[in-house]
């Protein structure tokens, strides 16, 4: 017997994942040196990690892939890495068809992609040519297919190699036909440092591009540009309260978009003088407010502090984002203080310290400088940093660490995927409501939530804990505000305990 919403209502209780802590230990074991962490998450929680091997025996740097989970457990899988190729500095994301990872080998760029299992493709991968030096490469992935269209996007700094270091950025996606070329776009870039977001004014998964533009490299200001359909990249506008100034954030720097929230935020370095000292800032777009707000949120410790490898990242739902840096500190005389990884979450454009876990004793100050970090849709994030130990007064080989939430007796990756829930909607097309049905196999918790065509959550049907049996609700085509929502491609996802389905809809006129 199908059982209707309000029958089920009196089960109902507030779930939430069962995570006690963060856990923080190595995921490589290598006889060498392993740098430059890079991270994607699925929407599920299987994370990629891209990484660098170097160093003696190896005489030459190979990439390398290693997957893990974003939450640990108590239940151990026998992860290996997978060497993909010669080259170094990776950069990795998730799409709706897996992973990709692009880096630069020689004097080409490199591109290898994933199934949805985390199974890589060595045989097939694709090579783009840039028209100079590589500065840094960026890379972005869609959420959900939409046919006909860019699903992966990829932004690149390069310069002419010579004295004037001509900046440059290019621009190259990849849709079912495969990647294009890469394209210089009309930019005046000062040091560009691209970033890929997507717009969070559209319905769709527009990109939107982050970079240092301005007139000369003393009075850089971040600009941006969009990527409109069937009209091209649009002009590029100034993203800084004081409009046409300089941007406090003058060097490296990263974007989130919130989905959840239509906030962005940007962290990024201020201006490097010639003492090992800096500042980091937070330039963030309030949704709420309509407005930009900026702030410089340096952990300050000593005379001199010097943030690094700034990281932040948003989860398709989530309120708030995660920031992630590494820090210096060292005396007036230079005497070294320590090196701290900082962790920050944000909501509203205001910061929260949530790093205590990182401050365990024994550390030493052997951090690395450069941090990664990734989330997956249930905002569980995770961190990755580098790390020399001593053993008997020898350094050792710099080996990758990740901060996990821990959680125990967890359901192990293959079977995540397990069964389907019968999910089913009727009709569909639909307008102005649907019927959605499921069954469940045992008692457990389940949450049913409706997404639109960018990932962004607009309304939770049910979230309780219901008997084993079919159950069915109907959605009247209303986000959680009750506002009508428009024709168009809309998902609905079923998550329960051990179970995770997906399904299109669609509301036609």
């Amino acid at each position: 017997m199908k059982r209707l919403f309000f029958v089920a209502m009196w089960l109902c209780l507030l779930t939430s994942p069962s995570l006690a802590q963060f856990v923080t230990d190595p995921i490589t074991y290598e006889e060498t040196d392993c740098t430059n962490p890079a991270l994607a998450a699925s929407p599920d929680g299987l994370t990629m990690l891209g990484f660098v091997i170097s160093g003696e025996p190896l005489l030459q740097d190979f990439v390398a892939v290693q997957p893990m989970m974003t939450i640990k457990s108590d239940v151990m899988y026998a992860y290996n890495p997978l060497i993909l190729g010669t080259g170094g500095a990776p950069v990795i994301c998730w799409a709706w068809d897996g992973f990709h990872l692009a880096y630069v080998s020689a004097d080409m760029i490199l591109i290898y992609h994933s199934d949805t299992e985390g199974n890589w493709d060595t045989e097939n991968f694709t090579m783009l040519a840039p028209n100079g030096p590589v500065r840094s490469i960026e890379i972005l992935g869609t959420t959900w297919e939409d046919s006909g269209n860019p699903d992966v996007f990829l932004a690149v700094h390069t310069t002419d190699g010579g004295g004037g270091q001509v900046n440059n950025v290019q621009f190259a996606s990849r849709d079912q036909g495969g990647w294009s070329a890469l394209e210089t776009l009309d930019l005046d870039p000062q040091m560009a440092n691209p970033q890929l977001a997507f717009y969070v004014g559209s319905y769709t998964q527009v990109p939107q591009l982050f970079y240092h533009g301005g007139d000369s490299p003393d009075e850089r200001v971040l600009k941006s540009s969009i990527l409109v359909p069937s009209s091209g990249w649009s002009d590029p506008a100034v993203i800084f309260t004081g409009y046409g100034m300089p941007s406090p954030i003058q060097n490296e720097f990263d974007v989130a978009a919130g989905y959840g929230t239509g906030d962005i935020n940007i962290l990024g370095l201020g201006a490097q003088p010639t003492c090992p000292c800096g500042t980091i800032h937070l330039h963030s777009y309030v949704s709420v407010i309509g407005a930009w707000q900026e702030s410089n949120v340096t952990a300050h410790y000593a005379d001199l502090d010097w943030p690094m490898s700034p990281k932040v990242v948003s989860a398709y739902e989530s309120l708030y984002s995660h920031a992630f840096w590494y820090q210096e500190s060292v005396a007036d005389d230079f005497t070294p203080y320590n090196r701290t990884l900082e962790y920050r979450t944000i909501e509203n454009g205001e910061m929260t310290d949530e790093g205590d876990f990182l401050d365990e004793p024994g550390h030493g100050g052997n951090f690395g400088s450069r941090v990664a970090l990734s989330v997956d849709h249930f905002d569980n994030p995770v961190l990755a940093w580098t790390r020399t130990d001593t053993v008997g007064g020898v350094p050792q080989p710099e080996q990758i660490w990740v901060a996990r939430h821990w959680e125990s007796s967890a359901v192990p990756p293959s079977d995540l995927s397990a069964g389907q829930m019968n999910l089913s909607a009727w009709p569909n097309p639909f307008n102005p409501q649907v019927n959605i049905a499921f069954e469940m196999d045992e008692t457990q918790a389940v949450r049913l939530d409706v997404f639109d065509a960018r990932g962004r959550r607009l309304v939770n049907l049910l979230d309780c804990v219901l008997e084993a049996g079919p159950a069915e609700i109907t959605w009247n085509a209303k986000d959680d505000s009750g506002r009508k929502l428009p024709s168009g491609v809309y998902f609905v996802r079923l998550t329960s305990d051990y179970e995770k389905t997906v399904l299109k809809l669609v509301l036609a006129e």
